[in-house]
């Protein structure tokens, strides 16, 4: 074949270990919640196009100088990857069977079998959407990246080897084609399926092949200024990616071409005789070369600690000590398992047989342990029976309770029911979004029977309610494409429903946050247009619910005692106080009736908060949504209570 000499083809090169210590520090910095780092996911891009360069570069060469062999190649990549990977995956199995709840760690080692099967991203596809579980709370969400790059490792090889035979810049123009269109599959997706496009490796290839193109083009010698230009530039478009980026952006989108751009940039100009001692210097390329057992487990760290302390936010020192421990146990994994197999011989001498078949043992073992629990529902034998008894029904089937919650005969009848000859009806809807289904339920577990009231829901995520305010706004709403599609979603919805335009009172309950209170009105307004509610005494506000760590999840830790509701009160989240104020305030000067769920949940004096019922059902199925049993609950007290009462249903209380 006609391939000119690779470009920079040197044994090692030490500005890419410079680039891969802006990408892992990204990533990391990003994952313990530093504002400023609201981008640093895309290091995982930088780190596609880095694997795109170096593979490509590696096969050309072999295939050069007909050295290629397929063998030796997953060889070598097993050897890279296999060993930390496996090493991660005990250590993290070990600590999460005495800290995970039995649902979470089920989940946890349907995604450990994924990961030492390189399929892990397809499974958290799967598991993607509304209802999923926070990523937060995933000890093995980040392997997602490996499983691309693994799958990736599967097909390239093959694709170069087809037509290595070709001349150097057919295969260019082959790479360049498979990359534009993994490109526009991206783009078309990520309106429609972000999940999608985000997850699965065929709309990441241009990623790779990005690196890949710089891999062939043949050696370029340019002047030393032009290489300082360019390291600026490539700096700034990756910097711009960490710094500037956000929830809100499209990735993979075009949006990814800077940070990969950025990346090829370094890549050609790291040589640079002053500016590339950014990437060349001892702290970096350290970084980089333990930049893999870094990525490896600094995320388990930040879950299991999670789990463990049941924190919602990583703040001030709690940082710097994760951040010390990633650093100490990247370090660990370097010296004593990385660097122990990845320098070995393909031809394996033997002294490393013998513990290179342990390492092949070990995930056969782990796979099999990690099945058992699997199947039998995350071993909840670990916890205590009494404790399983009361959370068990909902750790087990937490997932399904979420969606599945509203009672059947409401999702099916589509009406509000036919009121007893003679009589007015109160056709109640509830309107919002998880936590209006709460709600929901609450009314109509205790309603049901009423004949004077028939309950219904209608959802509306409060984010999404800049829709019902001037369309040029929609612009400057800091919301991703998928959750603008929602919203758009919603609004049509709830423009064609007729429960809606038959409904006669309005309840509306949302996890509310204070970026969405610049658009109740105009909402409130369409309700008055588009409802049968006359006035706004009919249009009831209710303030956020009591949220916590996890309910479940700090009962199966700590157990049920007289203490509970007293430990339930001391991690409630008191910040929301401020959220209801507010939003109370703007209820009174919006002359909205305002319900607050908190003094139904919680004694305010004491700040004690029930967990169970009297049968010893737990209340919350998480943070602070509602089960079935709470629903009920809740929903009892407030109709108890003569003010909430009238406020909900518009009718007076009798006796």
């Amino acid at each position: 074949m006609s391939l000119s000499k690779p470009m920079m083809n040197r044994n090692y090169q030490p500005e890419i270990d410079g680039i891969r210590a802006i990408a892992v520090m990204s990533v990391v910095l990003f994952h313990v919640e530093y504002a400023l780092f609201a981008g640093g996911f895309v290091g995982v891009d930088v780190f596609f196009v880095i694997s795109g360069f170096l593979i490509t570069r590696l096969i050309v060469k072999d295939v050069r100088a007909n050295t290629f062999s397929f063998k030796q190649f997953y060889l070598r990549r097993i050897r890279r990857l296999a060993p930390a990977l496996i090493a991660t995956l005990v250590v993290t199995f070990c600590v999460s069977f005495f800290y995970l709840t039995p649902a979470h760690f089920e989940r946890f080692s349907a995604a450990l079998i994924a990961s030492i099967l390189s399929v892990s991203n397809i499974l958290f596809w799967t598991e993607s959407g509304y209802f999923d579980a926070e990523g937060v709370l995933k000890p093995l969400l980040h392997t997602w990246s490996l499983s691309v790059e693994e799958q990736f490792y599967l097909v390239w090889p093959a694709f170069l080897v087809l037509l290595a035979a070709r001349a150097r810049w057919v295969l260019v123009v082959a790479i360049l084609g498979l990359s534009l269109l993994s490109l526009v599959g991206a783009r078309m997706l990520t309106s429609y399926s972000p999940s999608t496009s985000f997850f699965m490796m065929p709309f990441r290839i241009y990623e790779f092949g990005m690196g890949a193109v710089l891999a062939l083009v043949p050696a370029m010698k340019l002047r030393n200024w032009i290489r300082e230009l360019l390291l600026i530039a490539g700096l700034l478009l990756v910097g711009y990616s960490v710094f500037v980026f956000g929830h809100s952006t499209p990735l993979p989108d075009v949006y990814a071409l800077i940070p990969c751009l950025g990346t090829v940039l370094l890549l050609i100009s790291g040589s640079a005789k002053y500016g590339g001692w950014v990437l060349r210097n001892s702290l970096s390329v350290w970084l980089g070369k333990i930049s893999y057992s870094l990525y490896l487990v600094h995320w388990p760290v930040v879950v299991l600690y999670r789990h463990i302390t049941f924190a919602d936010m990583l703040v001030g020192r709690t940082r710097l000590v994760l951040l010390l421990l990633m650093l100490v146990l990247a370090v660990l994994m370097y010296v004593f398992i990385e660097n122990r197999f990845r320098h070995v011989p393909v031809q394996q001498s033997v002294s490393i047989r013998r513990p290179a078949m342990a390492w092949l043992t070990l995930p056969l073992v782990l796979s099999m342990a990690a099945a058992h629990a699997t199947i039998f529902d995350g071993w909840g034998a670990r916890f205590d029976t009494s404790v399983m008894r009361a959370v068990g029904d909902i750790e087990a089937k937490q997932l399904i309770r979420r969606r599945y919650i509203e009672g059947p005969e409401a999702l099916s009848d589509k009406s509000y029911g036919v009121a007893p000859e003679g009589e007015d009806m109160v056709k109640l809807l509830v309107v919002g979004d998880s936590h209006a289904t709460d709600m929901f339920n609450a009314m109509y577990l205790n309603l049901a029977q009423n004949p004077k009231i028939s309950v219904r829901r209608q959802e509306i995520d409060d984010e999404c309610l800049y829709l019902f305010v001037d369309r040029p706004e929609e612009e400057s709403v800091d919301l991703s494409a998928a959750k603008k599609m929602r919203c758009e979603t919603q609004l049509n919805n709830m423009q064609q429903s007729a429960l809606v335009s038959a409904a006669d009172r309005i309840l509306v309950s949302s996890r509310w946050e204070r970026s969405s209170f610049a658009y109740l009105e105009r909402f409130v307004n369409y309700l008055l247009a588009n409802t049968g509610a006359e006035s706004r005494d009919e249009i009831v506000i209710t303030g956020r619910t009591a949220e916590f760590k996890n309910v479940p999840s700090l009962i199966l830790s700590k157990g049920l005692t007289e203490k509970t509701a007293e430990q339930l009160g001391e991690v409630r989240v008191m910040e929301l106080d401020e959220i209801n104020l507010e939003l109370s305030e703007l209820s009174k000067r919006l002359k909205l009736p305002y319900l607050d769920k908190l003094e139904f949940l919680c004694d305010p004096a004491s700040n004690q908060c029930d967990a169970v019922d009297a049968n010893g059902a737990v209340l919350y199925t998480d943070y602070g949504h509602w089960s079935l049993e709470g629903a009920k609950v809740f929903g009892q007290r407030m109709l108890d209570d003569k003010t909430a009462y009238e406020q909900l249903t518009g009718l007076p209380k009798e006796g």
